[in-house]
């Protein structure tokens, strides 16, 4: 989940302009969520893509970056060119936090530090039976 100043972005959430804009809030919301999108376009294309960055956004010229998920070259398209944002993809950095790393990281080390005693442990029985 992604919150940025009061606005929610999720799995599932739609985003549409009202009054022929969108709220600045809002786009903020999608560049900062790591998932992909679906935007749907004024000519009923849609387009699947991780929004990257948003460009001129206080602007009528206003156009987000994004990477297609089909794998074809990086896009700018036009806000004004755009009928909604459907957040289609999960957050691939939800629950990801460094604490969350780090809990992880200390667990897998902890692991390791028991098995390397274990193989000395084990080294050492042999050595004093030959």
């Amino acid at each position: 989940m992604t919150e940025d100043d009061g606005v929610s972005i999720t799995q599932g959430s739609c985003v549409e302009p009202r009054g022929g804009q969108f709220d600045a809030e809002c786009i903020r919301g999608i560049v900062a969520f790591r998932g992909d999108v679906t935007l749907r376009l004024t000519d009923d294309v849609a387009i699947e893509a991780y929004v990257y960055d948003v460009a001129a956004l206080d602007t009528p010229q206003a156009r987000l970056r994004v990477l297609p998920a089909d794998g074809s070259p990086r896009r700018t398209i036009e806000l004004a060119d755009i009928a909604a944002i459907e957040v289609s993809g999960r957050d691939t950095a939800a629950g990801r936090s460094f604490e969350t790393w780090l809990r992880t990281w200390a667990a897998s080390r902890s692991s390791s530090d028991d098995s390397a005693r274990k193989d000395e442990t084990a080294g050492a029985h042999s050595s004093q039976q030959s």
